[in-house]
């Protein structure tokens, strides 16, 4: 069975236009290599940027009048700019599942009273 002219043409535009793709490429890989590094270095550098690193993590329970909160800051530090944050998680927390020994010393019959006990540090 041939292969009709039609066939045969469109086999030899795409050999053509293949080939002219890989000489384009031969011409100017230089171009490319240069062009991928720098691009891969400007992504590290971003991802180099934006690393923070945790600094110290501090959980306290909170007591608003009868309510109990349990929060948790987490302070952190940028690699290279130095800058600190501090991320803070305030949670609403049962009576119940507060140890007897932290309710005394954030006085619990005393509702008038708010305060803050610091129940866990962890630093690095």
């Amino acid at each position: 069975m041939a292969i009709d002219p039609f066939s045969w043409i469109i086999i030899i535009a795409v050999s053509l236009a293949s080939g002219a793709a890989g000489a384009g490429i031969l011409v100017f890989w230089d171009e490319i290599k240069a062009w991928a590094g720098r691009t891969a270095l400007q992504i590290l550098n971003g991802i180099d940027q934006a690393i923070e690193t945790a600094a110290d993590a501090l959980t306290n329970l909170i007591k608003e009048g009868r309510t109990y909160f349990k929060e948790v800051v987490v302070y952190t530090r940028n690699r290279l700019s130095g800058e600190a944050y501090a991320y803070t998680q305030k949670v609403k927390v049962h009576p119940n599942e507060i140890p007897e020994d932290i309710k005394e010393e954030l006085g619990f019959n005393d509702y008038a009273q708010n305060k803050k006990v610091q129940v866990l540090r962890v630093a690095r």
